[in-house]
C-alpha cells in the first residue's frame, strides 16, 4: 500500500491501463472518506476500505484548554486561497450576515492566487473592520490561530476528506462546512454544521447558528469525539486491520 495522488484520479475521464492495473493488484486500496471511495468505484477501480486521516491531539492540547475572550467572536478559516476553498464564497455569506465588527470578526489563514482579489472582495463588500487575513501559517502556528477563534468555518466546493476540520474539533472549537464530500464523514451534529456548497445563503444561516452553537458547546466534549475517531491510535488500529487482512490472505 501507498499513497496515491487523488487529485490526477479525480480529473480522469477515463483510468489508464497502467493506473487501473496499479490498482486491481494492490491487496488493498484505503480512502480517506466514504465519498473519495465512491469517486474511486465511480471510476471502476476497487477501494476496498475507508480510514480517516490522523490528527495529532498534543499539538491542538493548548488550544483545547484555550478560550478566547467572548467579544469579538472570532471565527477562524484555513486553507489555500484557492477556487476551491471557496473562500468567496464565505466573504459573501459573512457580508449577507454583517454583524456589528465589535461582536464577531472572520480570521483568513493561508495564502494563494486568489489572494489579492479576496482582499478587494472584502473591501468591496465593506468588511475591512471584520475580517482579518492572517497569511500563510507555519505548522507550529496553526495550534496558536485556533486558540485565538471560538468557532471553525470551511466553505470548500470539494473536499476528500478536509483535516482542518478534524484539527478544530480535536482543538474543542465546533465547525461549519459544506456538504462537499469529505466532511459529511468528519462534522457530526453534535461538532456543528453542515449546508450546501456554493449556497451563500445557507452559509450566512450557518454562520448566525454557529455563533449560538459555539455559546453552548463542549469543547471537551468535542475534543474527546474527534480524538476517538481520528488520534493515532484509532487511525492506527484500523490500519493494523488492514494489514493483518492482507497478510492472512
Amino acid at each position: 500500500m501507498g499513497p496515491f495522488p487523488v487529485r490526477q484520479l479525480m480529473h480522469l475521464g477515463r483510468p489508464n491501463d497502467d493506473l487501473r492495473q496499479a490498482f486491481e493488484r494492490a491487496a488493498a486500496v484505503v480512502a480517506v472518506s466514504p465519498s473519495l471511495a465512491a469517486a474511486i468505484r465511480d471510476h471502476g477501480l476497487p477501494c476496498t476500505d475507508v480510514i480517516p486521516n490522523v490528527v495529532d491531539p498534543g499539538r491542538f492540547a493548548t488550544a483545547a484548554r484555550t478560550r478566547p475572550p467572548p467579544s469579538p467572536f472570532v471565527i477562524l478559516s484555513l486553507g489555500a486561497l484557492t477556487h476551491g476553498k471557496g473562500m468567496d464564497l464565505l466573504l459573501d455569506a459573512f457580508a449577507r450576515w454583517r454583524p456589528s465588527p465589535a461582536e464577531v470578526r472572520l480570521h483568513i489563514a493561508g495564502d494563494g492566487p486568489e489572494r489579492t482579489a479576496l482582499v478587494a472582495r472584502a473591501a468591496h463588500l465593506g468588511l475591512g473592520e471584520h475580517v482579518r487575513f492572517l497569511g500563510r501559517l507555519r505548522p507550529d502556528e496553526v495550534p496558536q490561530a485556533m486558540m485565538q477563534c471560538h468557532a471553525f468555518a470551511l466553505a470548500s466546493r470539494h473536499e476528500t476528506f478536509g483535516v482542518v476540520l478534524a484539527e478544530a474539533l480535536t482543538a474543542g472549537r465546533p465547525v461549519l462546512s459544506t456538504r462537499c464530500g469529505g466532511p459529511q464523514a468528519i462534522v457530526g451534529p453534535e461538532d456543528g454544521l453542515l449546508v450546501e456548497p456554493e449556497s451563500v445563503s445557507e452559509l450566512a444561516d450557518g454562520l448566525r447558528e454557529l455563533r449560538e452553537l459555539a455559546r453552548s458547546a463542549d469543547g471537551d466534549a468535542i475534543r474527546a469525539r474527534a480524538i476517538a475517531r481520528f488520534g493515532p491510535e484509532a487511525v492506527a488500529a484500523q490500519l493494523l486491520q488492514v494489514y493483518q487482512r492482507v497478510l492472512r490472505a
